[in-house]
């Protein structure tokens, strides 16, 4: 849901908003944006050890994305020598310097794990955070604690709750009274439960062009 979203909200700010963008892969050993992006023989930049004392420019940094369109890019790495940490530092470097570049920086943090230093860095570099949650136990109780968290460390960042339905709404575990009840957080907005999504994506096409109801 988290990484469909953010390749969405992509394409809409660059081909409709005339945006420049990246969006931030924070998958360092799978993921799958380059599918939802409709990327052919898709290969992450790998890095090295030596690359971690070398001086970065944004000029490097842009070598290190691929085009997806003429103001989109994808910051994707991977390493067979760095652990994840370094090569979460790594790509925060690399974002940063992107950052003069561009209009939008999108990281899709779905699939990181998070630390205290992640949390750190959300609260203070984020300017806003999208929290999509899907109408489960489990996954409510996960955004709560992200918020409260946040919250403890005085973030200033807006935060925009979306409920993505994964399952038909007759089928989940919690309401929409109780995430908004949990979360202390107004949902602002609803992705229904659309069986056809997938067919969709693997055929190249976006949602947002889409005549399905998301």
């Amino acid at each position: 849901g988290a990484s469909l979203l953010s390749v969405e909200m992509a394409y809409e700010l660059t081909t409709k908003k005339d945006s420049n963008c990246v969006l931030v892969d924070h998958s360092f050993f799978g993921g799958n944006l380059d599918i939802l992006l409709g990327m052919k023989r898709f290969k992450k930049r790998s890095i090295s050890l030596g690359a971690l004392s070398a001086n970065l420019d944004a000029s490097y940094a842009h070598s290190m994305t691929t085009t997806v369109n003429p103001m989109l890019s994808l910051l994707s790495v991977d390493s067979d020598e760095l652990n994840e940490t370094q090569l979460k530092e790594y790509t925060r470097t690399l974002s940063d310097q992107l950052s003069d570049q561009n209009n939008f920086i999108i990281e899709d943090l779905s699939r990181s794990s998070f630390s205290k230093a992640d949390m750190d860095y959300m609260a203070s570099e984020c300017d806003i955070v999208v929290l999509v949650i899907e109408p489960t136990v489990s996954c409510l109780r996960a955004m709560a604690s992200l918020v409260a968290k946040m919250e403890t460390l005085n973030s200033t960042a807006r935060f925009i709750t979306v409920l993505n339905y994964t399952m038909p709404e007759k089928a989940s575990t919690v309401s929409r009274q109780d995430v908004v009840k949990f979360l202390k957080q107004p949902i602002d907005v609803e992705f229904p439960y659309e069986p056809k999504a997938g067919e969709l994506i693997l055929e190249g096409k976006r949602l947002c062009d889409s005549k399905l109801g998301i």
